[in-house]
């Protein structure tokens, strides 16, 4: 059993209460000198350091296989630096002996080593073989470590915040507890510095009979579950059954941030144990009601629910209802019931805590209004939608089951928003599946403008102006680059894509490059599709977020200031404007692309990209001559399109002289994009003509001949040639 004080400690770190990083972890023996490691036992390598990168969450940084707290997904084979949780095993490490004073570390999940640094980033990452770390003390008996594998002091760095080449952005730099620090920073960056802890707790004291925990939102997962494997309970009906019969509590995947996974827990009463659990999302009650192995939901608080102890886990429980029956048999989803009898787990529960403050999130906010949406119009398969016909019902179908994969998954905000209308629509019997006429003509108004995160280039922060400056423009879509988020401290954690679309009246999209700072949208129609696409980083990493509209496809982009990156983005660029080439969409494209195409300087490194982009298909609707950034003289922000069959037309460009609120001015183009009327169709042209866009193509949009002159070989049919149709 372990020890109650730990107990007591753990629940009080679970709950989010604010207790000291150290006090989080006393109930673990610390490791004081290298010497008295012992191969084969598990330890927690503990940061001296609890916050990183503005974010001070009190809670102890610990390597692992876990993401940090900001989400940054690079990928698995990076060790991470985040929030400590000793109920994950992924914060736990095997030493083992290799030769000498060193030690390898082993993940008990990963079942690789602790490795060595990654390059350039000083980022580590794991290895298949083990690596040797020598633990240097930085004072005798301290046991404040240096892990040194090399003779390099700065080993090891951990993913993204302790890297010595940018110390603004490293773990070190922190003001926080001791600011003492050997080395040579202005040369070396600054020294991760750790503590080891052993897994195995201190004390062994017997475990109250009851399970506490403080009052708050939380996951319930299976406690026996693996971290590859989560089940946790979920506020949707399984199938049709359960559907008429009213339970709709399921055990499903654990997705993070899916609203109806989450409950409320409120204590009746503590020290026996008793609680009511709410779902988030419904607001109703877990009832302590079971029937045919199906748990339902009651809209007013019964009897409260009893949380006992499980021996030998220190954060799982059993829940038992007000009779003293064991509350375990959850319906597991897309399992049917056999002979009258439905399959479910009997096994012990534990808890995640989720931060309130996350749920009050703008994405957060769209996702819960989505699952409340989902709530309210029923599932497609499990009530009566008679008055739909087959075709309405498919749709239906498609909608609900795309809206629960972004639930489960996530995606763009805007998109939210748009399963939302699209569901209610479906629902009804009023949606309609958007049909692209590339032979419809529009205006299109775009604006590109890299706003400094609306810090203004003479003074200080000032949004409402950024603003005023773009609904001034008129413009139908809006490619904003340097746009600041929540998590950015220089703009005072304001989410400043939703600022801004609430200021303009338009919808609004962000993509982040580095956290909290990146990319966006502003549009007045509401996008059919998003996605983010990575080009070649430089010094940070560089996106392009794409967004698909009815008739067109508009993408804002900011290109790394190295020649590396603006070569190596070419390509990426248009690889994705071929893959629209199918739908026949046209791709327009505008942003800062850090690179001069200037006359003067198209053989330079400065005109790398706007070269290549020339010669590979794609049309440029700046004028390539007129300054764009406002305290220089280099032309860097373009308008942009790439269109095989010529859909899209200049007919106006200009840079707006703003030099007040930006270090960039905006740049403004009036395009029209579509083809003459279905029914125009043109004669063969003379032979001597000089066609806008070389080939021929046929209606569809496929490229038939590269020469304009093979017309008189094809069969008689109608083509595109120069935009327009034209029939043989």
């Amino acid at each position: 059993m372990k020890n109650k004080i730990l107990f007591s400690l753990a629940m009080l770190f679970l709950s989010g209460i604010g207790v000291s990083a150290q006090n989080l972890i006393e109930g673990y023996k610390r490791v004081y000198y290298p010497d008295d490691l012992k191969e084969g036992k598990a330890y927690f390598i503990i940061s001296d350091r609890t916050k990183f990168a503005g974010n001070n969450s009190g809670k102890p940084k610990g390597m692992s296989i876990q993401l940090d707290s900001y989400k940054i997904k690079w990928g698995d084979q990076y060790v991470y630096w985040g929030d400590f949780d000793a109920d994950e095993e992924g914060f736990q490490w095997i030493a083992e002996k290799v030769e000498g004073d060193q030690w390898a570390f082993k993940n008990k999940v990963k079942g690789q080593y602790l490795g060595r640094e990654s390059g350039s980033d000083n980022d580590v990452l794991f290895s298949s073989t083990p690596v040797g770390y020598t633990l240097t003390d930085l004072e005798e008996g301290e046991g404040r470590f240096y892990m040194i594998s090399s003779e390099d002091k700065r080993s090891p760095h951990v993913q993204g915040f302790v890297r010595s080449d940018r110390p603004n952005n490293c773990l070190a730099k922190q003001d926080v507890g001791v600011t003492s620090y050997v080395d040579d920073v202005a040369t070396n960056g600054y020294p991760a510095r750790w503590q080891i802890y052993e897994v195995e707790s201190a004390g062994e004291e017997p475990q109250s009979e009851f399970f506490s925990v403080s009052n708050g939102y939380y996951y319930i997962l299976n406690a026996l579950d693996g971290d590859t494997n989560k089940m946790c309970w979920t506020e949707r009906k399984a199938d049709a059954p359960a559907y008429e019969l009213g339970a709709s509590l399921t055990l499903s995947q654990k997705n993070d941030g899916d609203p109806r996974s989450i409950y409320y827990i409120e204590a009746v009463d503590k020290e026996k144990g008793q609680y009511r659990v709410s779902n988030y999302v419904t607001g109703k009650y877990v009832s302590d009601t079971m029937k045919n192995g199906l748990v339902f939901m009651t809209d007013e608080a019964k009897e409260p629910l009893t949380f006992r102890t499980m021996d030998g886990y220190r954060k799982a429980f059993c829940i038992y209802n007000a009779d003293g029956e064991m509350f375990a048999t959850i319906k597991t989803e897309g399992v049917f019931h056999v002979g009258g009898t439905f399959l479910c787990y009997l096994e012990p529960w534990k808890l995640q805590k989720v931060d309130a403050a996350s749920l009050e999130s703008p994405a957060a906010q769209l996702k819960l209004a989505l699952a409340k949406k989902m709530d309210e119009v029923g599932h497609p398969d499990f009530i009566d939608h008679s008055g739909l016909s087959e075709e309405q019902l498919t749709a239906f179908r498609n909608l609900w089951d795309k809206a629960n994969k972004d639930l489960c998954e996530g995606t763009f905000d805007i998109l939210y928003e748009s399963d939302i209308n699209n569901l209610d629509a479906a629902a009804k019997g009023t949606y309609a599946e958007p049909i692209y006429n590339r032979y419809q003509k529009k205006n299109l108004r775009v604006l590109s403008y890299n706003v400094k995160h609306c810090a203004g280039n003479k003074d200080g922060l000032n949004l409402p102006r950024t603003a005023k400056v773009i609904s001034a423009q008129h413009a139908d879509v809006v490619a904003l680059q340097e746009v600041d988020s929540v998590f950015s401290s220089r703009s005072d954690y304001k989410y400043q894509i939703k600022e801004l679309a609430e200021a303009t009246g338009m919808y609004g999209i962000f993509c982040s490059a580095l956290t909290g700072y990146g990319i966006g949208i502003l549009s007045t129609q509401l996008p059919l599709s998003v996605k983010a696409v990575a080009l070649t980083s430089d010094f940070e990493p560089r996106r392009m977020l794409v967004a698909e509209f009815d008739n067109y496809v508009f993408a804002s982009l900011h290109v790394g200031l190295s020649a590396s990156a603006r070569r190596g983005s070419g390509p990426i660029i248009k690889a994705e404007a071929e893959r629209w080439v199918e739908k026949g969409k046209p791709l327009i494209i505008a942003g800062d692309f850090n690179d001069d195409g200037t006359d003067g300087e198209m053989e330079g490194a400065r005109g790398v990209l706007t070269k290549y982009l020339q010669t590979n298909g794609f049309t440029f609707h700046s004028d390539l001559k007129t300054p764009t950034w406002s305290d220089g003289i280099y032309v860097i922000d373009n308008i942009i399109s790439y269109d095989k069959i010529g859909g899209v037309e200049k007919v106006s460009y200009k840079v707006v002289n703003d030099k007040v609120t930006s270090d960039h001015m905006p740049i403004l183009g009036d395009l029209i994009i579509g083809f003459e009327d279905p029914d125009a169709i043109g004669a063969i042209p003379d032979k001597g003509t000089t066609p806008i866009k070389s080939g021929i193509y046929s209606i569809n949009g496929t490229l038939v001949s590269d020469s304009a002159e093979a017309i008189t070989t094809l069969p008689n049919g109608i083509y595109i040639f120069d935009g327009k149709k034209i029939k043989k």
